[in-house]
């Protein structure tokens, strides 16, 4: 309630009971009375229209974040699915697109939370003062557009060049390529304590990826490797059009809300003032050293974005090398893991209310152990059998990533939602991914397929458990986290 309006409740039985005691105007006591009735009712009436307009205002921003969300997913699937067969198609040996894997690894490692620093200190304002409150949305331009331009410089070149030379271009794209984590950051704050949640928009970028996948895979069986390039362009150059709608449409919402207390009424986090370097940087100490919370889900995520890899790259060259898939057939897996993934993130935001976060991540752990014990059991004549186990990995990802979203956005000040959001990918496909590619491709290599996924499910077991002692320790934790303003 508003000061406005408190004093309007506190006040009014007395101007009622003064209004008969005026002897001046007494045939004038009925009309007063319906003004402030009137006046009331005014107020209400205008209460009730900021209501519907901020009604609207959510719908259409859970509207962009969806288109967001859908184009961010289409936008890079046929590079991560293919690139490695189109590396070794221009020359290079398996040994070499490891490295060179692991060398862009390294450099998103440490260029990922250099783009969401350049978001959350709001440089881009620097540039223009319009830019501030969009920040996120022009660095996020700025990384799509840099890393086409280092794509085609590396499609017109690399079979003219040497190992070191490709590894050069390939770098300088990931190091480009790094600040794409701040659309799934910007999907993350428009969903941010709206009902719908973050799962439900977060569902549209498994759809984009499974269909597109599919759609990847045929288009690469019928003109080639080079048709992965093609694609990209076209999904990427749409997920710019799509960013910059969200820039025009948040600068929009900005200039027609009226306060501060309009925005809170909106449901829609209003962007923090610019802070400085140090004081950026102090908050994100602080938040992780009164938050143990924070490194449970990091650690725990970390370990989980290591041995899912098996669920993709595993996977992928078993069905290429072992069971002489197609590719269409290969990218139709995706398809069955949306599938699956649609009721989790749809009702993920029900089942994080009802069970609370660490329940539902411990969920999605079990499943994953569950699905590499199955993958063991396949065999050449029974290959089929992948599509309806990768539906689990579908579920998996839904719980897990929705889940952890949402209590990381909860934990962690309205200044660090960008530097939050982009830590947890870090922590899941940087470095858990970067380590898991290295070390499953070898386990593959020596190990087989069967022998992988008997080790997958047993690193899954150990995180499970794990988790769940710290958790014995801190009862509290099952429930829905949500821990306000950090103390500075």
């Amino acid at each position: 309630m508003t000061s406005a309006t408190s004093f309007t409740h506190r006040h009014a039985p007395a101007v009622e009971m003064l209004l008969p005691e005026n002897p001046e105007s007494p045939s004038n006591q009925p009309h007063r009375a319906e003004d402030v009735h009137v006046h009331m009712n005014g107020m209400n009436h205008s209460r009730s229209k900021a209501q519907r307009d901020s009604g609207h205002e959510v719908s259409r921003r859970l509207k962009v974040a969806k288109i967001l969300s859908f184009s961010s997913g289409a936008s890079m699937v046929a590079w991560n699915k293919f690139s490695t067969l189109w590396l070794l198609s221009v020359g290079l040996t398996p040994a070499q697109t490891g490295v060179m894997k692991s060398v862009g690894l390294i450099a998103k490692a440490i260029c990922q939370p250099a783009w969401a620093a350049i978001a959350d200190l709001k440089i881009p304002a620097r540039i223009h003062p319009s830019l501030e409150s969009v920040s996120s949305h022009f660095t996020a331009i700025l990384s799509t557009v840099f890393s086409l331009v280092m794509m085609e410089a590396l499609r017109r070149n690399a079979r003219f060049l040497g190992f070191q030379q490709i590894l050069l271009l390939r770098t300088i794209w990931a190091v480009t390529n790094a600040g794409g984590q701040l659309v799934d950051a910007l999907v993350a704050q428009l969903s941010h304590r709206t009902k719908e949640g973050y799962g439900k928009q977060r569902l549209w970028g498994s759809v984009s990826w499974g269909c597109m996948s599919f759609v990847a895979g045929v288009l690469i069986d019928r003109f080639g490797l080079e048709a992965l390039f093609a694609y990209t362009y076209v999904a990427r150059m749409t997920l710019l059009a799509c960013v910059v709608l969200a820039m025009v449409d948040w600068t929009a919402g900005n200039v027609e809300a009226s306060g501060e207390q309009h925005d809170v009424e909106r449901g829609i986090a209003k962007q923090a003032d610019t802070l400085s370097s140090s004081t950026y940087f102090n908050r994100m100490v602080i938040t992780v050293r009164e938050r143990p919370q924070l490194a449970a889900l990091l650690t725990t995520t970390l370990v989980h974005g290591f041995v899912m890899v098996v669920s993709d790259n595993v996977v992928s060259m078993q069905m290429d090398r072992d069971f002489h898939m197609s590719r269409s057939l290969n990218g139709l897996t995706a398809a069955f893991g949306v599938l699956a993934s649609v009721p989790s993130f749809w009702y993920s935001s029900l089942l994080i209310s009802k069970y609370g976060h660490f329940a539902i991540i411990m969920l999605a752990q079990g499943l994953s152990v569950t699905m590499f014990v199955l993958h063991a059991w396949v065999t050449k004549e029974y290959s089929i059998l992948i599509l309806p186990i990768t539906a689990i990995k579908g579920a998996v990802v839904g719980l897990q990533w929705s889940t952890s979203v949402d209590l990381m956005q909860n934990s962690v000040d309205q200044s660090l939602t960008t530097m939050a959001q982009t830590l947890l990918g870090w922590f899941y496909y940087t470095i858990g991914g970067g380590i898991g590619f290295i070390f499953w491709s070898a386990c593959y290599q020596h190990l087989g397929a069967s022998d992988t996924y008997w080790l997958a499910a047993a690193v899954g077991i150990c995180n499970l458990l794990s988790l769940r002692a710290w958790l014995g320790t801190r009862k509290e934790i099952w429930a829905s986290v949500d821990f306000g303003d950090i103390s500075r």
